[in-house]
């Protein structure tokens, strides 16, 4: 009979195992605990934010805060609730613990980046919002993100880096208003800075001689924008672009001598740059005016050679076949001019038109009512602009009180 012999090391082992086990307990449930205590806390904050109590929350994440320093939703939520309470200093310490504990939480680096920049700390703010402004998918916020660094960037001069993101934000929502006007104040200041260092550089040059034709062809400006673009001619006769523009404003001369000088201009502009089609499709329109049906047809034709979504060109050949009773062709190229500039009224002017004549009364209808519309809008744009003493952009400043015929 043989027996059971244990010896003395088993023992302790077996000792050391079990308190082991019995402190691991004890430190789960204390670890359960503390977790507990911590969930209890948070959904208090809840009640008391949901109750509008933020001072009451903001007591709950301190709490959390003194059981566990490192909580990333206590001081996250703890830099949120200051921010909104324009606590901005104290957001900033907050939300940058939160970031720094667990990078990647763009929506508190675009907090971080707001709070940065309401005390002052320009540099960390532009860290930190260019890189949400990059980040977030939120477009409310990637709008408001955008607005805050545009204003730093424009701030420090930093106008190319603004305009970035301005165009970016127009691209994400091109109907904003506010974005529009930030877009548009960042592009004004960019062209003064651009003329006033030409000013600076050449102020007698070809170039400046042009700044000063279209500053002043924008102030409809008629005789001065002349004068300034012949100048720029004779410093460079060869100057890019100078002809067309030259062109453009003496169509717009109250003098017979000198819109006829236009032609001229365009020709010019066509022969130093033989891909210009703006000015193949300015003499088109010439060469109707002149009823010369067939050199306008071959200009339009060849303008949209070049660029076959060109609005102007595909209206002006419907225009060239409208004229020769063309009318099912006309319309196919009227359409053309539609889709590509759905905003011109007197495209629509003529869709109308010429669904009337092969028999589509509804059609007709429908192109007149947009007609209507369209030419409503531009009038209160043209007042706008009138009482500004700036001509539309892309547009004449002559009243075109009624349709191309």
């Amino acid at each position: 009979m043989h027996s059971c012999r244990i010896s003395l090391p088993s023992i302790i082992v077996r000792s050391i195992a079990v308190g082991a086990l019995s402190v691991l307990t004890i430190a789960a449930s204390a670890q359960a605990a503390v977790s507990l205590q911590i969930q209890q806390l948070q959904r208090q904050a809840r009640i008391d934010l949901d109750s509008h109590r933020p001072d009451l929350a903001v007591q709950e994440y301190r709490k959390i805060l003194t059981i566990d320093p490192g909580n990333v939703d206590a001081h996250a939520n703890l830099g949120v609730t200051d921010y909104f309470q324009q606590n901005y200093k104290e957001a900033a310490t907050e939300l940058g613990a939160a970031f720094s504990t667990q990078p990647g939480l763009w929506k508190i680096e675009a907090l971080l980046g707001m709070a940065e920049k309401q005390i002052g700390a320009d540099s960390q703010a532009v860290t930190h919002l260019d890189q949400a402004f990059r980040k977030v998918t939120e477009e409310r916020l990637r709008i408001e993100v955008g607005e805050q660094l545009v204003d730093l960037y424009f701030q420090s001069e930093d106008l190319n880096k603004a305009a970035s993101v301005a165009e970016q934000m127009q691209q994400l929502d091109p109907t904003n208003i506010d974005v529009l006007y930030t877009a548009h104040q960042v592009y004004s200041e960019l062209a003064d800075k651009t003329l006033l260092a030409v000013a600076t550089l050449a102020p007698s040059s070809a170039r400046m001689h042009q700044l000063m034709g279209d500053q002043m062809a924008r102030q409809h400006n008629i005789p001065g924008a002349i004068r300034e673009y012949r100048r720029a001619l004779k410093a460079d006769p060869l100057l890019p672009g100078v002809h067309y523009e030259l062109a453009e404003v003496l169509t717009e001369s109250s003098s017979a001598a000198e819109k006829s000088q236009a032609e001229s201009q365009y020709e010019a502009a066509l022969a130093s740059d033989p891909g210009d089609e703006r000015s193949e499709c300015r003499l088109g329109i010439i060469r109707l005016q002149q009823n010369a049906l067939p050199q306008a047809y071959r200009l339009f034709q060849h303008a949209l050679q070049m660029q076959p979504a060109d609005a102007d060109a595909n209206a002006g050949l419907g225009m060239v076949l409208l004229a020769q009773n063309e009318a099912a062709k006309a319309r196919l190229f009227f359409e053309r001019a539609e889709q590509s500039d759905p905003t011109d009224a007197d495209v629509h002017y003529h869709l109308a038109l010429l669904d009337r004549r092969l028999g589509d009364q509804s059609g007709a209808e429908q192109e007149m009512g947009e007609f209507k519309r369209l030419k409503s809008i531009h009038n209160q744009i043209r007042s706008t602009f009138d009482q500004m003493n700036v001509v539309v952009p892309g547009a004449s400043q002559q009243d075109n009180s009624g349709p191309k015929q």
